[in-house]
Order: structure tokens, then sequence, then C-alpha cells
């Protein structure tokens, strides 16, 4: 759910997947409990999960059951609800929705995953489908709709090369674009990512209380991201570049949004900006890459990985250990006193 202007007045907007059809919902609302009502009776009125005597347990359960069942019990309401919907579709395309589940195979599993390659997907992309595809192999069986299953082969080792990131000539190029078009806001909200590592909804999602500026301090200023991916709120200190980046956007309403813009509107500035800048073809810079951004120039300045896991929300080490060959230059000076 998320706020925005209309016709000079604020309503609410209930965003959610609709449990009955699996389509994306946008209604609005003059306010925000009615909203959130309209979320929670959506839920209410979901559908329940299928129950043993849908099919006969063995291999007669299929994929677009087997989809149905996660997609009430596993992933209704959730986070990851709407990502879980597209991913677990994409397996169900593949193998054809009246495919047992059960009958899916390693030597199936694989022919899959490099199908998924030769479309372009990477290994984390390809993890997350095998993720999915084994959460609704496990939901069948717990519901006693199936009896057993083929071993799936281990999940593919992930590249632990640094992500693509913006050089210092592409983010003066990407801020002197957004505020030649007379969007400065978005200009500095690209500064703002660079410099807090955050992700875009992250920001998108501030509001004035979370932001605390002392222009007598600077040193003492920091943002408090409320709504995270995982769910954890996170304070991080503001850099004094980032402090000069948000600073002319605080509402005066502490309840009202720092940046005006929707993810859709900052995406859609940032391709017509890769296009400007001949980037276009790059399709591995996008506008996350402010965050690998962020973490890489930490490494490269010595600072160790869990600090860069606790300033970016990274839920584990294992998360940062892409940006681990840039934290080697710091080890020269642990090998200097080893010698």
């Amino acid at each position: 759910m998320r706020p925005k202007e209309k016709a000079g007045h604020n309503v609410w907007v209930a965003d959610f997947t609709d449990p009955l059809t699996g389509k994306r919902r946008q209604l609005e609302h003059p306010t925000e409990a009615a909203a959130w009502q309209t979320i929670e009776n959506a839920h209410q009125h979901a559908p329940e999960a299928p129950t043993a005597g849908l099919t006969s347990p063995g291999k007669g359960y299929t994929l677009a059951e087997a989809r149905k069942l996660s997609m009430a019990v596993r992933w209704a309401g959730k986070a990851c609800e709407r990502n879980a919907a597209g991913v677990s579709q994409v397996i169900v395309d593949y193998f054809g929705p009246t495919t047992p589940i059960a009958s899916i195979n390693a030597t199936a599993w694989e022919e899959f995953r490099q199908f998924l390659k030769r479309k372009g997907n990477k290994p984390a992309s390809i993890n997350w489908k095998q993720s999915a595809f084994s959460a609704m192999r496990e939901d069948a069986l717990l519901y006693g709709h199936i009896t057993d299953l083929p071993q799936l082969p281990p999940c593919l080792p992930l590249d632990n090369t640094r992500d693509r990131v913006f050089s210092p000539q592409e983010q003066a190029g990407f801020y002197a674009y957004f505020k030649e078009i007379g969007h400065q806001p978005v200009a500095d909200l690209f500064v703002f990512l660079v410099q807090t590592g955050c992700r875009v909804g992250e920001a998108l999602a501030l509001v004035g209380r979370d932001v605390h500026v002392d222009y007598n301090d600077l040193g003492d200023s920091w943002v408090l991201f409320r709504k995270t991916k995982n769910k954890t709120k996170r304070t991080t200190p503001l850099t004094t570049l980032a402090v000069k980046a948000i600073g002319p956007y605080l509402p005066a309403k502490p309840t009202d949004l720092v940046w005006s813009y929707t993810y859709k509107q900052v995406e859609y500035l940032f391709r017509r900006a890769k296009g400007h800048l001949g980037l276009a073809a790059d399709t591995e810079l996008t506008i996350h890459c402010t965050r690998h951004t962020c973490a890489s120039e930490q490494a490269r300045r010595g600072v160790n990985l869990v600090q860069i896991m606790s300033w970016g929300g990274w839920q584990s080490l294992r998360a940062v250990q892409r940006y681990a060959h840039i934290d080697l230059a710091s080890l020269r000076s642990v090998r200097d006193l080893m010698e």
C-alpha cells in the first residue's frame, strides 16, 4: 500500500494481489485505515488450500495444483508474494500445468536450468526458481498430495565477482542528465542512493520523520529505513553528500513522503538516461547498481564486510562476499604485520 496525491487531496491506494484472481489490484480510499481494511478483507476471502481429496496422493498432483496450494498457504500476504507468483508461473509454463509435480526429476530440472541459462538467467535467478519449486514440492508433500519426491541437483554456485557499478564519470553523467531534463529531485535521489546504498524502494518510502539532519553537526545526521526488503528497520548515518541530496526535499509534515516519485517513474527516467548516455545496451546496469556502487566503494576504502553488511541491511556475510575481492586490499596491512 502506498500514499499518492490526486487532485490536490491525499488518497490511499490498497496495492495487493487478489488471491481469487491472482491479478494485481490498486484501489483508492480516502483514509489509510480503509485501504488496509480492503487488503485484510481480500486475504480473509482467499481460497483455502486444496484438500487431500483434490487428487489421489501420488504422481497425479499437477504443477498447477501445487502452485495454487503454495500461493495460498505459503506466499499469500507475504512481501515476496508477487515475485513468487511470477517465478512459479515460469515453472508451470515451461513444464505444463498438467504435468505431475512428482514426475520432475533431476534430469528434467537440469534441462530447465539449461533453458534458463540460454535465456540469460543468472545463477541467482535460477536458484530462486529452484527455491520456489522446492517450496511447491514441500507443500504438496506436507498436505498429503504426493508421497515421495525425486532428488534435485544442488543449487548453482553463485558468481561472486563484483556486480556492475557506476564509474565516477557515469555518476556525473546520470546526475547531469536528470538535472538537464528538469528532474533535479531524481538527480539528488541518485546521489542519495549511491551514498547510502539503500534500495530504491526504501528511499521512496521515506517520510519526513525518518530523516534527522543536524546542520550544526552533520555528523549527527541519520536516516531510518522502516520499509525494508527483509522487514528489519535499520538506521544509517548520512554523509555530507547524502545530507545535501535529501535536505531540500524534507517535508514540513513529518508523515509526508520525501520524494514524490513512484518506482516506475524513476525506472523510466533511468532508462531515458541510459539511452542518452549510450548505455542502453548495457543490460547489467540498472538503478539497483547504486547499491553495489556504495558497497564496492566502502570495500575499496577498507571497510570490513561485517560493517558493509550492517550498513546496507544484508542479512548474512554470504550476501556481501561478492565484495570480498575488493576487501582483500585491506588485508595487505595484515600481511605486513605477519612479515
